[in-house]
């Protein structure tokens, strides 16, 4: 099941992780609910369609079981001993003003138009949503994450009518890489 590299691209306002709160004594996750349908989005763009047998290039996911009580050990994209270099670039939505007329639509981006985002939401809540949202399936931890690159931009793809998008990249880092990096 170890990969050395993925990229996908889920479609959507990029969400930064909230808080966790406590109620009547219990701790709960505010972002549980969009980091499922987050982490559902990215599962169907790594896995396989298991009903297209003539698909080459599929991966095959394998159950793995513990030799003691036969409980199922959830298996990961990447190795539980791999180094991950994860490169994320958020492209977050457009405000209305930033468009001619404040409406939407392919053109009608103001030429004006700033293209960083320096408000709304820091980047390392968005880094965090991404991060926690794939344990246990691309990386057992997000621990495995050595080196992270992140970037914030407004979207701007006119024919989507800039709604925004996390565009993901990460690999396994060589001890070679690693000490390149460091340098």
């Amino acid at each position: 099941v170890n990969q050395t590299h993925v990229e996908c691209t889920v479609y959507g306002n990029p969400q930064p992780l909230k808080r966790h709160r406590t109620a009547r004594g219990f701790m709960y996750n505010p972002s549980a609910k969009a980091q499922q349908c987050f982490q559902s989005v990215v599962e169907q763009q790594i896995m396989p369609n298991n009903n297209n047998e003539n698909d080459d290039n599929k991966m095959t996911m394998i159950p793995l079981y513990n030799d003691n009580d036969d409980e199922l050990i959830p298996t990961t994209h990447f190795g539980s001993d791999a180094l991950l270099h994860v490169q994320l670039v958020f492209y977050c939505r457009r405000p209305k003003a930033h468009f001619i007329s404040n409406k939407s639509g392919p053109g009608r981006l103001r030429l004006d138009a700033p293209a960083h985002v320096q408000r709304r939401v820091d980047v390392d809540n968005l880094a965090k949503f991404v991060l926690d949202s794939l344990n246990g399936v691309l990386y057992a931890d997000d621990q495995q994450v050595v080196s992270l690159h992140c970037l914030k931009l407004y979207d701007d793809d006119d024919e989507r009518h800039c709604l925004g998008k996390s565009v993901m990249r990460m690999h396994v880092m060589t001890p070679e890489e690693l000490q390149e990096k460091i340098k």
